[in-house]
């Protein structure tokens, strides 16, 4: 699944995380492109919720990118659900999980 430009304000998370919460399997692929200069809080927000909702995220550093497109600006985000996990995180494993998603915002 590949989006772009759908963080850029907080009553956006909820609906955006019950579409990937449907959507994505144990073995799906999510990648965002989030832009810093609109809502720099909405991303670290989505970080927030996408570990309480199961899923595991990380940013594609710029260095890993294709050069002539990476962006300081852009932040691209892969997620993932978490392994052995349900549709809810409990909490022990959503705090975890949260350490690792937040780094991205």
């Amino acid at each position: 699944i590949v989006g772009g430009d759908l963080l850029y304000r907080p009553p956006v998370i909820q609906p955006l995380l019950a579409v990937l919460t449907a959507l994505c399997g144990p073995r799906t692929q999510v990648l965002l492109a989030a832009s810093m200069q609109h809502s720099p809080e909405t991303l670290r927000l989505f970080a927030a919720a996408a570990a309480e909702s199961g899923f595991d995220g990380v940013l594609i550093s710029p260095s890993e990118q294709h050069p002539g497109f990476a962006s300081d600006e852009v932040h691209i985000i892969r997620l993932r659900r978490a392994r052995g996990r349900g549709r809810r995180a409990n909490t022990a494993a959503a705090k975890q999980s949260n350490r690792r998603c937040v780094a991205f915002a």
